[in-house]
Formats: structure tokens, C-alpha cells, sequence
């Protein structure tokens, strides 16, 4: 399938190497956010969520594993 990165780009009308270059910098945040914390067993999915909601303006998190209470966000349960 390729880089899903790339799909999106093109599927916004965006040249994809455009897109892939902006989205390369948050791929270093959740690698260092990783390293920061070995208190627990993150995955880098959800590093890579960590790292996009600090990005935005969001709090809340829909998960069951308490990783994002954990990492300081509110866990929603369903």
C-alpha cells in the first residue's frame, strides 16, 4: 500500500512530498516522548497520538488500557 502519509497528500490535492516533509517533524516527537518514558510499555501508536494532541487542542482520549491517563490526557470509556 505505501506510505499512508503519501495517500492522504494526494488525496487532499497536496503534492505527497509535500505532505510527507511536514509530516516527518512530529515522526521525531514520539520517538523522544518514548525515550522520556520508560515507566511504562507505550506503544508508538500511541505515542504518536500523544504527540498529536498536544499538537491540538485535545484532552479527552476513547480508551480502555489507561495509557492516556497515564500520559496525562482524560480517558473517555465507553
Amino acid at each position: 500500500m505505501g506510505d499512508p502519509r503519501l495517500y492522504i497528500g494526494r488525496r487532499g490535492g497536496g503534492h505527497p512530498r509535500g505532505r510527507a516533509r511536514r509530516a516527518r517533524g512530529r515522526d521525531n516527537d514520539p520517538w523522544a516522548w518514548l525515550r522520556r518514558h520508560h515507566e511504562r510499555a507505550y506503544s508508538f501508536v500511541d505515542a504518536t497520538s500523544f504527540a498529536l494532541m498536544r499538537s491540538l487542542p485535545i484532552r479527552e482520549a476513547l480508551a480502555s488500557d489507561g495509557d492516556f491517563a497515564a500520559a496525562g490526557s482524560v480517558e473517555l470509556r465507553a
